[in-house]
């Protein structure tokens, strides 16, 4: 249960491509749905090549990259231009951040 989830407005919903697309990079990982209504996000995975802590370490991860590349991140998102755009300019510069951060879980 995120209760953040219910107050992500419908414009933005469509982004979840990349929230799951940032989970699965952690290898077992298989999809992510997400219940806007009822605030629940469920991770659907392997159980033989990871486990539920290592789940929650690799979603401890990307939320600590966020947060570590923040003021990086802001300026692309605040220039002018299509926000489709931006995002996926965000999405590919932190993919490969993440991808070098998967060693952490």
């Amino acid at each position: 249960y995120i209760a953040q989830i219910k107050k992500i407005e419908e414009e933005y919903k469509h982004y979840e491509f990349y929230a799951k697309n940032a989970i699965a990079l952690l290898d077992g990982v298989n999809d992510l749905l997400i219940d806007y209504q009822k605030g629940i996000a469920t991770i659907l995975y392997d159980t033989s090549k990871v486990n539920a802590q290592k789940i929650y370490r690799w979603l401890q991860v990307i939320v600590d990259i966020g947060v570590e590349y923040y003021d990086e991140l802001k300026p692309i998102w605040e220039k002018e231009g299509d926000e489709d755009q931006k995002v996926e300019e965000i999405w590919q510069r932190m993919r490969t951040v993440l991808i070098k951060a998967l060693n952490k879980v």
